[in-house]
C-alpha cells in the first residue's frame, strides 16, 4: 500500500500491483467511466452514477498502481461474517459445507480443475446440476440474505436503508451491464467491493473480453446474478426491478450516438493489444497450427475479442456470442465443447431456447436472454467451485 499526500491536502492511497499487465485494467476502467458518463447524460443518471470506477496507472508491462477504494470491504468478507452471525470462522465452515454438498452430488469428490472433472460437469444432466446447486443453497438457507442485513446495519433509519437499497439496485444493473459489455469473468465474491452507500465495485479486471470462456472450466454466464446479490432487493421483486434497470441501460447504450465513443475506446485494444492477450493467443495457436500460422492467429485474436464486444452493443444474441467464445477454447475436446454449447442453449422451456434462431435481439429480448443465462440452475451448478455460484 502506497500513500501519497497531494497538493490539495488529500491523502491518496494506492495498491502497488505486480505480475499483471495493468493496461488492460486501465482501459476497462476507461470503458466503465465512458459507460457511466453516457448513462448519466442520456437519461439514466441514477444507474450511471452507481457505476463506480477507480484510477489505474500502469508503470510498466508488469507493474502499476491501483487506487485504493476506501471503506469498501469485499462482498465475500461481508457474507462470511453475516453467515456466521458475526463470526467469520463459523461463516467459513458453512461456506465449505455448502461446497461439499454440491461437489458430492455433482462430482462425487472434491472439485478439481482437471479434464475428468470438467467432463463430469458438462455431462451431468440438467436436473443433476440443478439439484447440486440447490443442495449447496440449502446449507446456507438459515443465514441467507447477508448483504441485506449488512445494508440494514449501515442504515440509521428506514429512509436511509431505502436509499442504500435504491443505490444498490442501480449499481447491480450497472455492474451487470458494464461487465457483460467488456466480457468480464472471474466474478467470485472477492472481486466485488460494497461501498457504504450500497454501490458494488468491480475489481481485478484481468479476465475480460471473454477470457472466462477460455478457461479449463469455461464460464458460461454473462455476469454474476446469484441469490445473495438479489436478496437486498426483496421483497419488492428483485428480478423485476433488475430487468427494468437493465432494459433502461441497454436501451441507452445501444443508441448510435451513445455507443460511438465506446466503440472508439474498444479500438485501442486492437491497435495495442495487451501482452497477456498476445501470449495466450500464441500459445493457443501453437496447439493445432503450423509455426507459420501462429503469429497470424495471434494477430487475429484482439480483433475477434473486440468484435464480440461490439456485437453486444448492437444487440447480438448473447448465446450466439458465448457459443462462439466456447468454440475457440483450446482446452476443451470437441465433444466437451459441444456439451458446453448445449448448456448455453438451455432447456426447451427457457427464454433463450425460444430465441435461439435469432441472431439479433431487441432490448427486451436481449435482457431476457442475459438474465436467463445468468440465473439458470442447470448452468450455475456446473461451474468451478471458486466462483461459489450457489451463494
Amino acid at each position: 500500500k502506497l500513500s501519497v499526500h497531494a497538493t490539495d491536502a488529500r491523502r491518496l492511497n494506492f495498491l502497488v500491483k505486480g505480475g499483471d499487465d495493468l493496461r488492460n485494467d486501465a482501459r476497462v476502467e476507461s470503458l466503465f467511466e465512458a459507460i457511466s458518463v453516457t448513462l448519466k447524460t442520456k437519461g439514466c443518471r441514477g444507474i450511471g452514477s452507481a457505476l463506480r470506477t477507480y484510477a489505474v496507472a500502469p508503470l510498466s508491462p508488469r507493474v502499476g498502481l491501483v487506487e485504493w477504494v476506501p471503506a469498501s470491504p469485499p462482498v465475500k468478507s461481508i457474507l462470511l461474517r453475516e453467515f456466521g452471525m458475526g463470526d467469520s470462522t463459523k461463516g467459513e465452515a458453512l461456506w465449505i459445507r455448502a461446497q461439499r454438498s454440491r461437489d458430492s452430488l455433482l462430482l462425487g469428490d472434491a472439485d478439481k480443475a482437471s479434464k475428468s472433472f470438467t467432463k463430469k460437469r458438462l455431462r451431468a444432466k440438467p436436473q443433476e446440476a440443478s439439484q447440486a446447486l440447490f443442495a449447496a443453497r440449502k446449507v446456507l438457507d438459515a443465514t441467507s440474505g447477508g448483504l441485506k442485513r449488512h445494508l440494514e446495519k449501515l442504515s440509521v433509519s428506514s429512509e436511509a436503508f431505502l436509499a442504500k437499497r435504491r443505490t444498490y439496485a442501480y449499481s447491480l444493473a450497472a455492474t451487470c451491464a458494464a461487465g457483460y459489455v467488456v466480457g468480464l469473468g472471474d466474478r467470485h465474491l472477492d472481486n466485488f467491493l460494497l461501498s457504504g452507500d450500497g454501490a458494488l465495485v468491480h475489481i481485478d479486471l484481468g479476465y475480460s473480453f471473454g477470457t472466462g470462456a477460455l478457461l479449463p472450466v469455461p464460464e458460461l454466464i454473462p455476469f454474476r446474478l446469484t441469490r445473495e446479490l438479489e436478496a437486498p432487493l426483496e421483497p419488492v421483486g428483485a428480478r423485476r426491478v433488475l430487468t427494468s434497470h437493465l432494459e433502461s441501460t441497454f436501451r441507452t447504450l445501444r443508441q448510435p450516438r451513445a455507443r460511438a465513443p465506446l466503440l472508439g475506446l474498444l479500438e485501442a485494444f486492437v491497435r495495442e493489444p495487451v501482452l497477456d492477450w498476445l501470449r495466450g493467443a500464441r500459445h493457443d495457436a501453437s496447439l493445432d497450427r503450423d509455426a507459420d500460422d501462429v503469429e497470424a492467429g495471434a494477430a487475429a485474436t484482439p480483433e475477434r475479442r473486440v468484435a464480440t464486444a461490439r456485437g453486444k452493443l448492437f444487440g447480438a444474441n448473447p448465446c450466439h456470442l458465448l457459443n462462439r467464445e466456447v468454440a475457440g477454447n483450446p482446452m476443451l475436446e470437441a465433444d466437451m465443447s459441444q456439451r458446453a454449447r448445449t448448456v448455453v442453449a438451455g432447456l426447451e422451456n427457457s427464454a433463450r431456447h425460444a430465441l435461439r434462431h435469432q441472431s439479433t435481439l431487441n432490448v427486451e429480448d436481449q435482457v431476457r436472454v442475459l438474465v436467463d443465462l445468468a440465473t439458470d440452475p442447470a448452468s450455475l451448478g456446473r461451474h468451478w467451485c471458486g466462483l461459489t455460484l450457489w451463494v
